[in-house]
């Protein structure tokens, strides 16, 4: 089910099909694939379908599925610019912040236990929207003896209600948390990047340097320009994050 990759049934097998495996990606595909079993002849076939009217010298396209970049580089070797499905899944360390975990704990774990799906310690960060998930669990990871004393309905709070703001002091610690967080992050990259290329070999002195040599294709190889593109693009990613959690916070000052 490539439009779900996330969801496999039992009978999911995986087949390389040659001629079809020529076929390249787009999400926005003319055509989609199909298995046939005929049970007389015992014989199963890949069947490509056209889902629109192709014309002439028209490429046919399929959709390899919907898949953040990092999937599409360890499974196709090739990346997706402004891919809509692209995140980034990151590690949140509460070490500066355990203080907050004693607070309301027994509260706090009765809402958190509903989400089946939720990992405390990691989440996915999206290229072209901010993950709600994550300001939901830190607006109850954060929540605070005084918040319950402030407004006491939210002790009957469901996950679904902290979509909305608590407090202030709340909202702000959510994005003192995440802005520490992302430029940490950020961090890493960059000193990622200088692993994969000498700057000084290339002439390249600075980031914008960096920046249009990888997009033009100068000076690099394809698979160092495929990892440098990768690496910009994660970046992208963390500042739109930290663009937001900036503002935010600013709103709140």
């Amino acid at each position: 089910m490539p439009q779900n990759p996330k969801f496999f049934s039992k009978d999911f097998i995986a087949v390389m099909c040659p001629i079809v495996d020529l076929i390249n990606h787009s999400f926005r595909p003319n055509c989609k694939l199909e298995g046939e079993y005929v049970n007389v002849d015992a014989e199963s076939f890949v069947v490509v379908r056209a889902t629109e009217d192709i014309e002439k010298n028209e490429e046919l396209m399929i959709n390899y599925g919907d898949y953040p970049n990092y999937d599409f580089l360890m499974k196709f070797g090739f990346l997706n610019k402004n891919n809509p499905f692209n995140e980034l899944k990151i590690e949140l360390n509460y070490d500066e912040y355990l203080n907050f975990t004693e607070q309301q704990f027994d509260l706090k774990k009765k809402i958190m236990r509903t989400v089946e799906t939720l990992n405390l310690e990691e989440i996915a960060l999206f290229s072209n929207k901010i993950n709600d998930d994550i300001l939901k669990m830190l607006r109850i990871y954060f929540l605070t003896n005084d918040d319950i004393m402030k407004n006491t309905e939210i002790a009957s709070y469901l996950w679904k209600d902290f979509k909305k703001v608590i407090s202030k002091d709340n909202e702000r610690k959510i994005c003192e948390f995440m802005i520490e967080t992302l430029m940490k992050l950020e961090d890493v990259y960059k000193i990622e990047k200088k692993k994969f290329v000498k700057f000084e070999a290339l002439g390249i002195k600075g980031e914008e340097d960096l920046k249009l040599a990888t997009l033009e294709g100068k000076k690099i190889d394809y698979d160092l320009k495929t990892m440098l593109q990768f690496c910009l693009e994660e970046e992208e990613l963390i500042q739109n994050n930290l663009n937001f959690f900036h503002k935010k916070l600013n709103g709140l000052l």
